[in-house]
């Protein structure tokens, strides 16, 4: 495969996370407490990659990986435990994942696809944070 196709999965797996994930649970339980910490380093670890190591297939593999982890274990977490908030932070990775594939195309294929699909999960990841904004709160009612 070539980077604007690694690039072009990343976009479309960055769609899905924005359109897939909207809260994350938070509580105190330690379980929660383990997946909000394993969230945060996996933006850190896909920023990591489309950033600083300016890998486009490890960029896509981790997008994915991420994604489905972090899916699975929100599920996991909201049919097994019970006191959790949902917090509106889900477009927290489809917005990495749209700006690293969008900054990574710029520096290197500049495809027209590319920019489109990144651009498209971009505009999604916009509107979760504006519907949390005209919200009032990034707390979400369960």
């Amino acid at each position: 495969m070539k980077n604007k196709a690694f690039l072009i999965v990343t976009g479309i797996i960055s769609i899905l996370s924005s359109l897939t994930m909207n809260g994350l649970p938070i509580g105190t339980n330690i379980l929660e407490i383990i997946y909000a910490a394993a969230a945060l380093l996996g933006l850190a670890v896909i920023f990591y990659a489309g950033f600083l190591k300016q890998n486009d297939k490890m960029l896509m593999i981790l997008s994915i990986a991420y994604t489905v982890v972090l899916f699975g274990a929100t599920m996991l977490i909201e049919m097994f435990l019970k006191d959790f908030v949902l917090v509106g932070i889900g477009f927290l990775p489809g917005l990495v994942m749209s700006l690293a594939g969008l900054v990574r195309n710029h520096r290197t294929n500049r495809s027209i696809a590319v920019y489109i699909i990144c651009g498209i999960a971009l505009m999604f990841a916009v509107a979760s944070i504006t519907l949390m904004v005209m919200q009032k709160s990034f707390i979400m009612t369960v």
